[in-house]
C-alpha cells in the first residue's frame, strides 16, 4: 500500500514541477515560448467568489494563439486601457496563451507552489526512507 502513496506523491511532484515550469515560462524566466504583442480590445471585472480583472486582445492570424483573453493582476489591469499593447506568450505545442501579467503566474502563486513542491518532495523522501529502514512495501 505504501508504494501506491509513493507513486501518488511522485505524480504530484511531477504535476507541481510542470506547473512551476509553465509559470516561469509565462514570466520569461525559461525558454520555449513564442512572444507576441497584441492590442487590448476589452477590459472588464468578473465577480465570482471575488473580483477578477480580465482583458481580451486581438489575435493576429499569423500568431496562431489559442485564446484571446486572460485574468491579470489588479496592478497591471488598472494601468492598462483598451487600445494599449500587451505582451502575450504562447507555450508548448498547443500554443496555450497567457498574458505576461496573468494571475496564473503572480508571485503569490509562485510562493505557494514552491512550498507545495517542497512538501511533496519531503513526504516522498520520508516515505522512501521509512520503507528502506523497515523493508516493508
Amino acid at each position: 500500500m505504501r508504494i501506491f502513496w509513493i507513486i501518488i506523491c511522485l505524480l504530484l511532484v511531477m504535476y507541481t514541477s510542470h506547473k512551476l515550469y509553465v509559470m516561469m515560462q509565462i514570466r520569461g524566466f525559461m525558454p520555449g515560448t513564442v512572444v507576441t504583442t497584441c492590442t487590448i480590445t476589452q477590459k472588464w471585472e468578473e465577480q465570482r467568489k471575488g473580483t477578477y480583472y480580465c482583458i481580451s486582445w486581438n489575435n493576429p492570424p499569423e500568431a496562431g494563439l489559442t485564446r484571446d483573453q486572460d485574468r491579470i493582476d489588479y496592478a497591471a489591469w488598472s494601468a492598462l486601457n483598451v487600445g494599449d499593447p500587451i505582451t502575450v506568450v504562447a507555450i508548448g505545442k498547443k500554443r496555450d496563451t497567457y498574458a505576461r501579467a496573468s494571475i496564473f503566474a503572480v508571485n503569490g502563486n509562485f510562493g505557494f507552489d514552491i512550498v507545495l513542491l517542497l512538501i511533496e518532495i519531503g513526504v516522498a523522501i520520508g516515505m522512501l526512507v521509512k520503507i528502506r529502514r523497515t523493508g516493508e512495501w
